[in-house]
């Protein structure tokens, strides 16, 4: 296909795009999976409004016409500050890294686009200090506990305790007698363990514009391309500029690609 009909499909694909999130009320924009809206507000205090009229046009909001004249001869507007939308915008929805992904959200088709699941062969339940379990983004669980071997008083449990526990024959109780208790002072046992998983999620390797797979940017690539922005869809292979949308200026660049090899 020659350089004259490229430029044909993108005049006939200028013509149909339109901006995305260019959306000038809440509604569409939030019914757009790839848009949010963002409100605007603006403060305001009872205490700046110099008119009584002006004040008691935010009297819902606590604002009040205060008059002193019998003490001091004059008046003003009092009440606290408050906030007050003022209108929004609609801005696309910015896509978190592959890498900042959770198992489920890195198969979301929207979120997870272009990433993809490793499963790791690493256990974390067998890595046994915390500095190996955070290397392997695993989740390290500080368990100590604290005791005191006096606190034992059967053999039995005393052994049991801690290492540094031991049953033997000492002096004292109520009536001064020789007799058999736990000694070896204050311990801690460190039960601390690492958990999760080391799967992890990160970004499929592929060649940008070729979204047809077949190992090469081509004019087929432009055609599912212009097919993609006539339907609104998106295919992160094909966002040649990587702004979350497929547009005219993608396809720009994809004949300039063409063009250039």
């Amino acid at each position: 296909m020659s350089y004259r009909i490229i430029v044909g499909l993108l005049f006939i694909v200028t013509s149909t795009v339109c901006a995305q999130c260019d959306y000038s009320s809440e509604s569409p924009c939030n019914l757009d999976g790839g848009c949010e809206w963002v409100a605007t507000y603006q403060w305001y205090d009872c205490n700046n409004f110099s008119s009584s009229t002006q004040c008691n046009n935010y009297s819902e909001y606590g604002c009040y016409w205060d008059s002193h004249w019998y003490y001091s001869g004059w008046s003003d507007c009092d009440g606290p500050s408050f906030q007050l939308e003022t209108g929004g915008y609609c801005q696309e929805i910015e896509m978190p890294d592959c890498s900042e992904l959770e198992e489920t959200s890195c198969n979301h088709p929207l979120y997870g686009e272009g990433c993809e699941w490793v499963e790791s062969d690493v256990d974390c339940e067998d890595l046994d200090t915390e500095s190996i379990c955070d290397s392997y983004d695993c989740e390290w669980t500080e368990d100590v506990e604290y005791g005191n071997c006096s606190n034992y008083s059967s053999s039995w449990s005393c052994s049991n305790a801690s290492d540094q526990c031991g049953w033997t024959l000492c002096y004292g109780g109520g009536y001064g007698e020789w007799s058999y208790c736990c000694t070896g002072g204050a311990f801690q046992t460190d039960n601390s363990y690492c958990d999760g998983d080391a799967s992890y999620c990160e970004e499929i390797q592929y060649q940008l514009g070729d979204i047809n797979g077949d190992s090469s940017v081509n004019i087929l690539d432009i055609i599912q391309t212009i097919e993609l922005v006539l339907t609104g869809d998106y295919n992160y292979i094909v966002d040649m500029d990587l702004n979350d949308s497929i547009n005219v200026l993608d396809i720009i660049i994809l004949v300039e690609l063409i063009v250039s090899i």
